[in-house]
């Protein structure tokens, strides 16, 4: 019996495996945040100084994130003068509580490190604070990214086997079903079908064209991992 031929790079490719980079990218990139954030509030804490600043302008920024959640920023913008006469004007991200306590004109008390005076806090402990919360951030996409590709792991294994030892059934196709994925704004589709032991199965995700030449009713073929007993189509398997 003639078997598709495989590899763990095609297959892994094919699930779209490579959609676990932007999780890496997206870990590294909150970590990296969070680790400069977090050296800022050791220096401000053992080289900052006090001084007197001037509120000069408080702003807010809202975006919507992907789900439609409304999500906003509180910006303040001081001035404070430096010791040899200059002065200084740096924009920092604050709470909603402190943006709420201060008005334009007040005077208030911050920290600068003097070897650097655009590194600064405004709002005493923030930058402890955004460090931890970068990190947590940083912490669940690590999460999510390594539960994602333990999930393409352990599909792609038992593809693996449904292709080399699995059991050659032949499956009815049933349906073309929507996945609610979409690749660039484009919808994907899977087979839906029903093979010869009355097991239903889904095929990858896949554009409707090329579902095109395995309309409802046609006949395929599927190889079933031994051991899961999931079912997996040819052309997943190997196309063409």
């Amino acid at each position: 019996m003639k078997r598709p031929g495989v590899s763990i790079y095609a297959i892994l490719m094919r699930q779209r495996a490579w959609l676990l980079a932007f999780g890496l990218v997206f870990t590294v990139a909150f970590g990296a945040v969070s680790l400069i954030l977090s050296a800022e509030a050791r220096q401000l804490a053992q080289h900052g100084v006090e001084a007197e600043a001037t509120i000069v302008s408080l702003d807010t920024r809202t975006r919507r994130d992907s789900d439609g959640n409304r999500r906003t920023t509180y910006l303040v913008t001081y001035r404070f003068d430096l010791p040899g006469g200059e002065t200084q004007r740096n924009r920092d991200t604050v709470s909603r509580g402190y943006y709420r306590s201060v008005s334009r004109g007040d005077q208030v008390t911050m920290r600068y490190l003097p070897d650097d005076p655009a590194t600064a806090e405004l709002e005493r402990g923030s930058a402890r604070r955004n460090s931890i919360l970068f990190g947590l951030v940083a912490l669940v996409a690590a999460g999510g990214t390594g539960g994602a590709a333990w999930w393409f792991w352990q599909r792609s294994a038992a593809m693996i086997r449904a292709a080399r030892r699995g059991a050659k059934r032949t499956a009815r196709v049933i349906a073309h079903v929507d996945s609610r994925a979409r690749v660039n704004d484009r919808p994907l589709f899977q087979l839906h079908w029903m093979d010869s032991a009355y097991q239903e199965g889904h095929s990858l995700k896949h554009r409707a064209e090329e579902l095109a030449d395995w309309p409802a009713g046609s006949e395929i073929t599927v190889y079933v991992d031994p051991q899961t007993g999931q079912a997996f189509w040819e052309e997943d398997l190997a196309p063409g």
